[in-house]
């Protein structure tokens, strides 16, 4: 409490002095400051009361490493005995790119814009924006703060690979994204009309509805067979949190990679966090959206019983018709589970991570030791005869199994 009001008791003491003196100097000297500091205090506290901002953030949704935008929109206080600091407040994996420094002093400018660019250096939800404005006299005699505290929310996507091809097997055929739309579109009815992008065939532009709405609209149709694919992913690696970081830093990476695939190629798609959370298969922007948010601010350090989780949700899974699951590792009791449970109507793709993730050649240690159990070992010889079962195992070692895949 006393810090607070440090100068104003050493002029309180000069003050004492100086009439014990009896020296009107000092006595006038004090009671001046005194009433400068006074006056400025209150003055101050009701200035920063008008003060004006707006804050922009672009884009909201970006992938992990890339630069992100902040601007700030302030209007400050119409005089010029009153200096002003900025002091943005950002979260902890928000690297400055421009400003090491980011106490941002204003002079004698009403209105002021500041933009300034930062890396997002992991994935997760966070929420930005907050920032301190400092307000003090041109002696520096009198300093005034205030925080506001904004909560505008951005999703850091995980790293990304760019799927040029789907390496997990489907009970659908495999289409090209232009064919898949003519094919399975129900041309018998129309589903509703949209906006014509330049992108259509002709055919499909409704010339009545557009001559009386003036643009050019698009008949739609239903799909009838679109591929339908539900991602299960097993969030548990490693008690060691080390190992249990690499593997969910990989896991957010391939699943949020495939989602992605999913939506390019038009499929439907599902999420399903076994003990969290459930999504349904659907498509679109805001479907992705919630997909990938999810998978973004994926966290777990408890391991779960994938067997009983199987027997559980048997019913449900059997009414699947295309199952990715990414798992560590997976046992005998589980794809015995996986195998009674599954019908004969469906595929299932096993993508398992022994070593936590995978690595390039490049990132590569001399010499690579990969470290797998004794439940992989055996895997290795028998997924070729769980094909049969409609069963695929991928087992990602090194960079062998994603040798197609590009990272974006």
């Amino acid at each position: 409490m006393f810090k607070n009001f440090k100068k104003e008791i050493i002029l309180f003491i000069i003050l004492f002095i100086g009439i014990l003196l009896n020296s009107k100097f000092l006595i006038s000297i004090s009671i001046f400051f005194v009433l400068y500091i006074l006056f400025y205090k209150n003055f101050l506290r009701n200035e920063i009361k008008n003060f004006n901002y707006s804050i922009k953030i672009s884009p909201s949704f970006i992938l992990e490493g890339e630069f992100l935008e902040i601007s700030y929109f302030l209007k400050f206080f119409k005089t010029n005995l009153i200096n002003f600091e900025l002091i943005p407040s950002l979260p902890t994996y928000f690297i400055p790119i421009e400003n090491k420094n980011l106490y941002l002093e204003i002079y004698k400018n009403n209105e002021f814009i500041h933009k300034f660019r930062v890396r997002a250096k992991k994935r997760g939800k966070y929420f930005l924006g907050s920032f301190k404005v400092r307000v003090y006299d041109i002696l520096g005699l009198v300093n005034i703060e205030q925080f506001f505290d904004l909560k505008i929310e951005v999703v850091v996507y995980p790293k990304m690979i760019d799927i040029k091809k789907s390496i997990i097997k489907m009970r659908e055929p495999s289409f090209g994204i232009k064919v898949k739309e003519k094919i399975f579109e129900d041309f018998t009815s129309i589903q509703g009309h949209r906006k014509y992008t330049g992108n259509e065939e002709l055919k499909k532009i409704n010339w009545k509805l557009s001559a009386h709405t003036g643009e050019l609209l698009v008949k739609e149709f239903p799909s009838t067979a679109i591929t339908s694919v539900t991602l299960i992913i097993d969030t548990f690696g490693s008690n060691n949190p080390r190992n249990q970081e690499i593997y969910e830093e990989h896991v957010t990476t391939i699943s949020s990679s495939f989602i992605y695939f999913f939506e390019r190629s038009k499929f439907y798609y599902g999420l399903w966090i076994p003990e969290y959370l459930r999504i349904e298969e659907k498509n679109g922007k805001d479907h992705l959206i919630k997909v990938l948010s999810v998978i973004s601010d994926l966290k777990n350090t408890k391991e779960i019983d994938f067997s009983s989780f199987i027997i559980e949700n048997s019913r449900k899974i059997k009414e699947l018709r295309n199952v990715l699951i990414i798992k560590r590792t997976i046992n005998i009791p589980e794809l015995y589970n996986l195998i009674k449970t599954k019908s004969m109507f469906s595929n299932f793709t096993i993508f398992l991570l022994p070593d936590f993730g995978f690595l390039y050649p490049w990132e590569k240690p001399h010499p690579y030791n990969i470290q797998e159990t004794e439940e992989i070992e055996y895997v290795r010889k028998i997924k070729d005869s769980l094909k049969r079962d409609g069963i695929n195992i991928i087992i990602i070692r090194g960079n062998e199994s994603i040798k197609d895949l590009v990272f974006v």
